[in-house]
Parts: C-alpha cells; structure tokens; sequence
C-alpha cells in the first residue's frame, strides 16, 4: 500500500520555502519525499528572531483553531500546521470541528516544542519535537460516476454526500517526532551541520466504501475495510559547507553524508457491507469489522554520500552536484509466509550553469537524473521499485535591479522510470507505471508595486504521457495531469486615510482537462475557482492592539461545484465547496 497516502499528513509550507524545493536538490538529497522536504525545512532558514503569536481560527463548518506558538520568521502559517519549520516555530494547538462532508469530523491536538541553545555566536544547537493525534472521520468518499461525472436520471450527488457508515467511519493518527540540529561555524569559510531526527506514527482506518452501482443506478454496493499502520523513521545528516578560491574562480562547496533507516508495518483487511441507496441512505447498519487477511513489513536502510560545488566566475555561475546511493529493502509478507529483498546501488548527478547580466537577466540550463527508494506494496503484497528519473531544463529569470518585480520562463523534460498511479481496480491501493515522458513550459511572475499592491501570476502546460507500460495504455496521457493549468492573483493594503490597514484581494485558478485513469477513458472537465481575502489591521484602529490582524479568507467563492478525478467506478471525488475562515491573529 502507498504508505504516506494514509499515515502522514503533510500540508503546504510556507512560502519563503519555495524558492528553496525549486533548486531542484535530487542530486543532493534522494530520499523519500514527505522525509526530505521536512529536512529541507528543516535547514531552510538560519536566522530567528522570536515572536509570540496567538491566533483563533473558525471556519463555517464549526472547525476551531486554538493555537500558541513562538514563530522565528514572522511567518502566517497556519495554526494547527505539521508542516509549520520547527526550527524557527514552537506552537500548542487544539482543533475540532467539522468538514464539508456529512457525518464527518475533524479532531487535532498538536504541540510542537523548540528550543535554541547559542553559547556563542558561531555555534547553535536546536532541540525540537513534535506530538500530534487526531481522532477524525473519514472524509475522502469514494463517489460513483454515475451522479457526479456522468448524468443519472435518479439524480445528481451532493458534494457533501456521504456513502459510508457512521458506526464504521474512523481514522485515528497518533505521531511523534524528536531530533535536533546542530550547526558550528568555525570562520567565514567553514561551517558544519548535523541534522537527526527520530519519527513515528500509528494510525488506524476504518471505513465502508463503494465498488460500483447496480443495474438502477442507485443501489451502491460496497465493502468496508479495516487498515491499521505504524512506521518509524530514523534520519540523520551531516554535512560541511565549505568556501575557498581557486585562481579567479569562487567555489561554496557542500559535503555530507546521511543515512536513513524506515520501518513499517502495513494491515489490510476486506470484508462485506450492505449496499445502499445513495440517494435515500439508510446509516446504522450491523457491519461486521473485516478479518484482517494481509500483512506485511517493511525495513529499509539508505546510505548517501553527496558533493555538490557551486563555482562563480565573474558572471557565471556552474553548480555540479553528485550523490551515490546504497540502499537494502526487505519485505516480508505474513499471511503467504514469504520474504523478499532489494539491494540497489545508484548514482546520481545535476550540472546547471546560468549568466548574470546587470541588468536582471539569468538564463540558465540544468540536466539532472535523479534516485528515490519508494516504500510500499502494491495490492498483492509486491514492493515497489525505486523511481528513477532524468530532465533537461533551459529558462530564464528576471528581476531588473532596484525594483520588486521578478519574472520566471522555462521548457522541460523529464523522463521518469517506476511511477506511482491509483490501482484501478482497488483504489485506496496504488500501481507502478513503467515509463512516462513529461515535457512543457512554466511561466511565472511576481509584483511588489508601489502602495500596497502585489500581484502574482503563473501558468503551465504539460504533456505528460505514459511512454513505456506493461498494458495498453502506452501513449496515453499520464492519470490527473491536466495539460494547462495557471493562476492570478492580486491584493491592496490601504497605506494612508481612515482606511488605512485594511486589506483586500482576489484572484483565480485555473485547472484544465485531464484524464482520471491512465486507459484515458475518464475525461474529467476543467474548471475555474475564484478566491477572496479582506483583513484588516487593527492596530491602525487603535495603537493598543498593535500587532493584532483580523483575516476573512474565502476559497471558491462562486461555489463552483467539480469533480477533481475520477479513477474508476467508484473511484469519483467532488472538489472543495466554498470554504470561508475567519483569523484573529495577534503577535508580539
């Protein structure tokens, strides 16, 4: 089973980490994704100054945020946040509430501590932790395409129908994590890291899903699964950045190696539920808990040795990067008794070189391939292959000295080996692609103009197709890869008169059409959200309640009712209706 699709829950970083994940490190750190871009966050910022910050949060599905916490940047990410940089924010949070969906809840309590040691300027060590458990229900529902994709002359689902049980709908998640990171400058041209982190999480699914609707059109059969899960992690890297000349070339050096040890531990039982009616449900039903008829482990061990040198030569600029992989996976599956394992040993590599002119522009060219172990099984019980890949990147980046206006354009190639798609045929499970080829272009601008506006635009297409495959499906496009897709968005702050502090914005996105199975069968339309901000300072109301900001935040203002994908049958998901939140933040 794809392991991170239930256990982690991961959400979107702040983004001041952004240009950070787009130097594109594969060279440098290969391992799994959720682990590495928490160790990227983890090194993404080396100054902190404290800030206390509390902040209120309700939403109009009931959903309450109570959170504390010390944040080091100033950052307005959001409460109640994993993904919140641990190194520069401690919080305590608690929320619970509602969702969208009927008969679901939302449950989470959250600390995060942290704390800084400096006993002099060059060295620092930092301690941190995370707890978090939540108690929620099931919200993601597994829609016919009868109803939601497709016309059905019984009716049309409701975004927020549920078509599950009641008494068997739970997912639990318990997760702890402690580490450190460990930095000692020893002069301007020699600094050691050492970053560790020891992880675990436990969580547990209960839920009654659909397979498919009968010959009416409103009688969904369906089963009711039973998938209890644990992993741990221990990550450790060290590393030594290192600045030195040679003749007219300038080099910053980075030199490391890491090492990351993963156990899981995956349950998996299948049994019967009654059908129901979607359209007159019935909730309450005696629904057996499945027997558990499947269980495996996974252990893996992952060793890296990495280099990479950045070398300035008047205006150029050439960053060569290397890594070398050893990793040892082995999977043992109870139920059949049988035991397998994986030994691979991988190099990986990146070169970009890129000009500086004086007047802003940046061209550059990148070739990389990269390396990633990926843990989990399939349906059967079979681990998957690690994925591999290669890309060629040219572009070009704009920022005319002396303003607050930046412009990015780039055309790509990436060819990836061992992709993960949603098993068609079990959908909470996933299936290895043989070979897809990616190519596109990317476009994006930012504005910082003068007197509080900003405006921020992106756009990309892709063309994604399935190049190598064991089925028929060779020459498809790639399931969930929409070919266009972009977004614009624009915000004010007033900056002087009686409305001085308030705050407002708009802005759209933009998904095309794409294909929700890789048999291309599912054509799953484009649609278009509209979002809106008004907030306000108050502190402009009154010097007293300096540092104090109140935030209405709406997504898909106009309701638009869509479906995102489409992987089956029973395989249908409506997007997010409109959702407003009301903040209260205040720092000081």
């Amino acid at each position: 089973m794809d392991i991170a699709d239930w256990r982690r829950q991961i959400d979107e970083v702040d983004r001041r980490l952004v240009e950070l994940l787009n130097q594109r490190w594969s060279s440098v750190y290969t391992w799994p994704q959720t682990t590495h871009l928490q160790l990227a966050m983890l090194q993404a910022n080396a100054k902190w100054t404290p800030t206390d910050t509390l902040t209120l949060q309700g939403n109009a599905y009931l959903r309450s945020y109570r959170a504390s916490h010390v944040d080091g940047n100033g950052s307005n990410a959001q409460p109640c946040d994993p993904a919140i940089d641990p190194a520069l924010a401690g919080q305590l949070c608690i929320g619970d509430g509602g969702t969208p969906i009927n008969q679901v809840s939302d449950n989470r309590v959250l600390i995060q501590p942290a704390f800084t040691w400096r006993p002099s300027a060059d060295t620092s060590l930092t301690l941190l932790g995370l707890f978090q458990r939540d108690v929620n229900g099931v919200g993601t529902q597994f829609l016919p395409t009868q109803g939601t994709l497709f016309f059905n002359p019984n009716g049309m689902l409701a975004p927020n129908a549920f078509l599950g049980d009641p008494n068997r709908n739970s997912f639990t998640r318990n997760q702890w994590w402690a580490g450190y990171l460990f930095e000692h400058r020893f002069n301007d041209a020699i600094t050691v890291r050492q970053n560790l982190r020891y992880a675990s999480v436990d969580t547990n699914l209960q839920a009654v899903i659909g397979t498919g609707l009968q010959a009416n059109l409103r009688t969904l059969n369906r089963v009711s699964y039973a998938v209890p899960e644990a992993a741990q992690n221990l990550t450790v890297d060290t590393n030594a950045l290192i600045k030195f000349s040679t003749g007219p070339l300038s080099h910053t050096t980075l030199v490391g190696f890491d090492y990351l040890f993963s156990n899981s531990q995956t349950k998996l039982g299948i049994g019967p539920a009654p059908p129901l009616d979607i359209f007159n449900p019935v909730y309450g039903l005696q629904i057996l808990p499945p027997t558990i008829t499947s269980a495996s482990n996974q252990r893996q061990n992952q060793y890296g040795v990495y280099l990479q040198d950045q070398i300035a030569f008047e205006k150029w600029r050439l960053t060569l990067s290397g890594r070398h992989d050893w990793v040892d996976t082995t999977t043992d599956t109870f139920f059949t008794n049988t035991q397998s394992y994986q030994a691979v040993r991988a190099f990986s590599g990146r070169a970009g070189l890129n000009y500086v002119f004086d007047f802003g522009l940046s061209p550059y060219v990148s070739y990389a391939n990269s390396f990633l172990p990926t843990l989990g099984t399939n349906f059967n019980g079979q681990p998957f292959l690690p994925s591999t890949s290669y890309q060629y990147e040219v572009g070009v980046k704009y920022q005319p000295p002396g303003t607050n206006l930046s412009a990015t354009a780039a055309a790509y190639k990436l060819v990836q080996q061992n992709t993960l798609t949603v098993d068609p045929q079990h959908p909470t499970f996933s299936v290895q692609t043989g070979q897809v080829t990616v190519q596109g272009l990317e476009f994006g601008f930012t504005a910082s103009l003068a007197r509080g506006m900003n405006i921020i635009g992106a756009y990309t297409y892709t063309d994604a197709k399935i190049t190598q495959s064991n089925g028929t499906d060779v020459g498809n496009q790639v399931a969930v890869v929409p070919p266009h897709q972009g977004s614009l968005w624009s915000d004010f702050t007033v900056q002087e008169g009686l409305l001085r502090g308030l705050g407002f914005g708009a802005g759209i996105r933009y998904v095309g059409t794409n294909y929700g199975n890789s048999a291309n069968t599912l054509l799953i339309p484009g649609f278009a959200l509209v979002d809106a901000l008004l907030s306000y300072d108050l502190g402009e109301l009154n010097p007293k309640m300096q540092g104090a900001k109140l935030a209405l935040n709406a997504t898909n203002v106009m309701n638009t009712q869509y479906v995102t994908t489409c992987s089956g049958p029973a395989g249908c998901f409506y997007g997010q209706e409109r959702f407003i939140t009301l903040t209260m933040r205040y720092n000081w």
